[in-house]
Order: C-alpha cells, then sequence, then structure tokens
C-alpha cells in the first residue's frame, strides 16, 4: 500500500461532531484519509461526510495503521476499563511513528491510569505508559495565545488568583474535555490545591430537580464550577460547561502586577493602579460571526497543523495522572457536596 500523503490523517469521532471535525482539518489543511465512530453502524456515514475511507475497529486500526497522525476527537470508552490492550494499541502506533492528538479525556478515570497502562502507578505494567504519546488539541495550555504568552506571564510575576471560564457547545466536545484543560492550567500556574469545593448542574437541574455527576469522566455533559485553595493560601476558580453555546475562553490571571486575562485571540494587562499597561486582540470588527462561532475548531486545527509540521517544539504530554486527580476530586465534591482532597483521592485510588 502506498504511503499516505504527509497531510493527511485518520479521524475517530461521534456523529454529532462532524461539523467541528471538517472545520477543524479544514483550517488545519489537513485531507482525512480515514474516519471512523464509536457510535454502532455509523463509521460509514461519517467517513462519507468527511470524503474518507472508513473503519470500525479503533483499535484494529491503531495496531495497523501508517497514519501521520490520529485524532481521537471522541474518546468513548477508549481506556474505560484495566484492559490493557487499548493503552498497547496506542503505544505500538506511536512505535510506528503515528502521532495521536486527542480532544476528550483518555482514560476516563484514574482508576485506569496504572491498572489501563496509561501511566506509572502502584498498579501499573511496566514500560507502557501510554499517557505519555497522547497530545491534547483544543486545550488552554496548548494554544497559541498560552505559549506565546511565556515571558509576559514572567512579567506579569506570580499570580496569586486565577480563574478560567471554559465555556463551549455540545458539538465541541463535552464538559470532561473543559474541565481537563481547565484543570491543567491551574496545576501549571499553581500546582496541585489542597482542596476542591465543586458544584454540578446537569441539564435536568431546575425546581426540584437535583443532578449529580458521574462516578468518571466518561459521558460527562453540563455546567460545573469549582473553587480550590493551595497550601501556600493561593485560589483559583473555574467555571465549565458544554451547553453554554459557542466556544469561549477565557484566563484570568492576578498578581502584584493587576490583572492579566488571557482570551482565545489575545491578552490584556491592567495595572493595579487601573492603567491598560499591554493589549493585543483582534477586534470584534476583523472578526465575523463565522469566525466566532469555529474558535474551538480553529484552535484545535492549530494543535493538529503543528502535531504535523514538524518545525514547532512538541508540546509534551500533559500531566494526566496528577490532572485526572483533580478532575475526579471535583466530580466527587460535586456529590458529596463538600469540599474533598486531591491528597486523599489519590490515596483511595492508589495513583
Amino acid at each position: 500500500m502506498a504511503p499516505p500523503p504527509s497531510h493527511s490523517a485518520a479521524v475517530w469521532l461521534e456523529p454529532h461532531q462532524i461539523e467541528f471535525v471538517r472545520t477543524a482539518l479544514l483550517a488545519a489543511d489537513i485531507t482525512p484519509t480515514w474516519a471512523g465512530s464509536p457510535a454502532k453502524g455509523q463509521s460509514a456515514a461519517v467517513a462519507d461526510a468527511l470524503n474518507a475511507q472508513p473503519f470500525d475497529d479503533l483499535r484494529a486500526f491503531l495496531s495497523t495503521t501508517d497514519a501521520p497522525l490520529v485524532w481521537l476527537a471522541s474518546a468513548h470508552d477508549l481506556g474505560s476499563t484495566p484492559d490493557q490492550a487499548d493503552a498497547r494499541a496506542v503505544a505500538a502506533a506511536a512505535a510506528r511513528g503515528v502521532r495521536i492528538a486527542c480532544s476528550e479525556p483518555i482514560p476516563h478515570s484514574v482508576l485506569n491510569l496504572g491498572p489501563g497502562g496509561w501511566a506509572a502507578g502502584d498498579q501499573s505494567p511496566a514500560g507502557i505508559e501510554a499517557g505519555q504519546f497522547l497530545r491534547y488539541v483544543g486545550i488552554p495550555s496548548t494554544s497559541r495565545v498560552w505559549m506565546d504568552s511565556e515571558e509576559l506571564r514572567a512579567a506579569f510575576g506570580t499570580p496569586r488568583l486565577v480563574h478560567i471560564e471554559a465555556w463551549c457547545g455540545p458539538g465541541d466536545g463535552s464538559l470532561a474535555a473543559r474541565l481537563l484543560g481547565a484543570m491543567d492550567l491551574v496545576l501549571r500556574v499553581l500546582g496541585e490545591p489542597e482542596s476542591i469545593n465543586a458544584s454540578y448542574v446537569g441539564a435536568a437541574a431546575g425546581g426540584s430537580v437535583l443532578t449529580t455527576p458521574p462516578d468518571t469522566l466518561s459521558d460527562l455533559h453540563g455546567d460545573l464550577s469549582a473553587t480550590m485553595r493551595t497550601a501556600d493560601g493561593r485560589a483559583a476558580v473555574i467555571a465549565a460547561s458544554n451547553g453554554a453555546g459557542r466556544w469561549s475562553s477565557v484566563i484570568t490571571l492576578v498578581s502584584a502586577a493587576g490583572r492579566l486575562r488571557l482570551y482565545d485571540d489575545g491578552f490584556e494587562w491592567v495595572g493595579p493602579e487601573g492603567v491598560r499597561r499591554d493589549e493585543q486582540r483582534l477586534t470584534h470588527r476583523t472578526r465575523g460571526a463565522t469566525d466566532l462561532a469555529q474558535t474551538g475548531a480553529r484552535l484545535a486545527a492549530d494543535g493538529l497543523a503543528r502535531l504535523l509540521s514538524g518545525s514547532a517544539p512538541d508540546p509534551g504530554p500533559i500531566p494526566l495522572a496528577h490532572v485526572l486527580v483533580l478532575c475526579q476530586t471535583a466530580l466527587l465534591s460535586a456529590r458529596t457536596r463538600n469540599p474533598e482532597s486531591p491528597e486523599s483521592v489519590r490515596r483511595m485510588m492508589l495513583v
């Protein structure tokens, strides 16, 4: 079989993600050569919509493909059990030079990190640790604005407060994806908090109906807010939803140097005296409604293109075990309606 073109990719997606995936691949100048879906009987339909060849067994595909890039726009049940076969398939693909991009948390639970072969741990099979091969796209820490602001953030100084807004619609991904991206950023800026106090609001909430989140990140949709405190007295607040219409990410840092806000398309630094010290942002006059609505897809496209270009530094894996512990702690807090400790969750999960 002839090798695929250098800017081709295989995509694993849900049917409702077709427009999101199509927009992202077009913006990244990537041809979807193969496409499949975890939805039963839908692989042919999503492949036809993307003008790609269908496949319906992700594990088998990962074990044999020579695609330059596999984008897991949907995680579905990948890594959802302690079965190590999924992690071995990802590791085998990476060993052949296949890049693995993902938009959703893999695995869905810290319970499967070590036993499933995704990260080192007390129960981890030696030598797999497939999480090191995953590259997350469309999350704040891998966005161009965040990576390009390193010198700006160094000049701004150590934040004492971090506030993260992570909004999108259902077609852009799950609440789990938005939560993972926000927790990854909290960890990078503040380190691990000593406590997390979270609230979850599902689609059925209202009146006398109370909603609780699932035990894991699998099929997590709706709204979640959380406040966090570190051992040295600093704090973080996140508000995330995949039922909030179009995509929008806003990261606000507060330090002795004032307020620094990082948007999807730029930044603004306001000093403590109230004077704007620096700013760089596209105006609404240069952005159309379509651009605003497709921001999430364009951020994913930037990450996908970076992985294939070879000209930009590899962003590397996220600290998956630590991030998933924070996500799991937030879910536990939302269920108990009490503050919970990541360290306690880590001890319970043996991570």
